[in-house]
């Protein structure tokens, strides 16, 4: 049975949630762990949706140009932890959702057939290079609406920046990382699920990733106002 690796996060963002910080190096961006976990929030609001988690950079991060745009893009397609394995079918259809965050009317789609969709826009770089942003993904029935079999949804992504004036043009990339999403699983049967999580990395940490893996059973914040919002 697979540990949990050094490649899984554990940390925290202001108390919020998991953040992933992009570091810059030609045109190479890194991100480093390789696999974030944490949770669609239960709340008197949505029990589906999160925009807890944070993509944070500055200038130590790398020279991020001013006013580029960092994108997301899908890869691969959503698989869905079924008590003993990661499967490619989700029980009853679900798909999980990444909204653009200029164009709200728009989003990906990570379903088990594959990523429709696939880009959009995380957010901008300041005029010192910085972003803070915290994208919205929620997890979605057959049908479109909000909500989902318990269960773990893993997604993954790459990251892009592109000028804010030509978008087609990349100027650097990453790997695909991880995303791994825990609705309504107990703690162990979630730290069981991102433990089966395949990592690049042979070296594996028990202590402290567990104990933090395990701690966010226990961590329950308010989504923001647009979590909840059905068409979103």
């Amino acid at each position: 049975m697979l540990g949990l690796s050094l490649n899984v996060s554990t940390a925290f963002a202001g108390g919020d949630g998991p953040r992933i910080e992009p570091i810059k190096t030609g045109n190479i961006i890194t991100v480093d762990p390789t696999t974030i976990v944490g949770d669609f929030f239960t709340s008197l609001r949505s029990q589906f949706a999160t925009s807890n988690f944070s993509f944070e950079a500055d200038s130590s991060s790398g020279p991020f140009g001013r006013g580029n745009i960092l994108w997301f893009e899908g890869v691969g397609s959503l698989r869905f932890w079924n008590g003993s394995a990661w499967v490619n079918n989700t029980p009853a259809g679900e798909s999980v959702r990444l909204v653009d965050a200029v164009n709200w009317d728009a989003w990906a789609t990570f379903s088990s057939t594959g990523v429709t969709n696939p880009r959009g826009t995380i957010g901008d770089f300041d005029t010192s290079g910085n972003l803070h942003a915290h994208p919205l993904f929620s997890v979605r029935t057959a049908s479109g609406g909000l909500g989902g079999s318990v269960g773990a949804y893993w997604i993954s992504l790459k990251l892009l920046e592109t000028t804010a004036d030509n978008s087609s043009v990349v100027l650097a990339a990453s790997s695909p990382l991880n995303i791994v999403f825990n609705r309504g699983l107990s703690a162990p049967a979630y730290a069981s699920a991102v433990a089966a999580v395949p990592v690049p990395a042979a070296a594996w940490l028990f202590g402290s990733a567990l104990a933090g893996v395990i701690g966010l059973g226990r961590r329950r914040s308010l989504v923001s106002k647009s979590d909840c919002a059905g068409s979103r």
